[in-house]
């Protein structure tokens, strides 16, 4: 009998998230024979420490995704100071206009930088490169600036720089 997976769509507040999370360890317990202890996927133990299922089941509720984004939130900044974009008014304004996007903390908000090189060194060459890298910032200030999650998404070659033509390359980045 196939399970129902239609739980991971909730919201992680509402209570079939949550049934649907006891459902889930309770087969991968009953399924694992003699194995009172399963790797914890939660970002903190990141599938390495052993835990019991009560153990799983709190950091499944405790270290959520959301975790990142609700530790930025709390923290107080000085009102002229912005250390992560969430402090932002745009965030803030984004936030009031999409509601249910702001609620739920499994979306992915991403930032989109742009900047062009010259590959071979040599300024007499006139060719460009142009890179297009995605960061996420659903993470904490210290890690969402760190080269190691930067997604770079497109590389545009070309003589010149594409300029306002640049949205022809990333419609499928969009799409996608």
């Amino acid at each position: 009998m196939p399970i129902d997976k239609s739980w991971m769509q909730k919201s992680r507040v509402s209570s079939e998230y949550h049934k649907g999370v006891l459902e889930f360890l309770d087969f991968a317990f009953s399924n694992a024979p003699g194995k009172e202890m399963l790797p914890c996927p939660c970002i903190h133990c990141n599938n390495c420490l052993m835990q019991k299922q009560e153990i799983i089941w709190k950091s499944s509720d405790d270290h959520s995704t959301d975790e990142f984004t609700k530790s930025v939130k709390k923290k107080k900044i000085p009102a002229k100071m912005m250390r992560h974009p969430v402090d932002s008014l745009a965030w803030k304004n984004f936030d009031n206009v999409h509601p249910s996007f702001a609620l739920e903390p499994r979306n992915v908000r991403l930032g989109l930088a742009s900047d062009g090189f010259n590959p071979f060194g040599n300024m007499s060459i006139s060719y460009n490169m142009w890179l297009v890298v995605l960061i996420p910032y659903n993470l904490p200030p210290w890690m969402c600036m760190k080269q190691t999650f930067f997604m770079l998404s497109l590389l545009i070659p070309g003589p010149t720089a594409p300029g306002n033509d640049i949205d022809i390359y990333l419609q499928p980045l969009i799409m996608s």
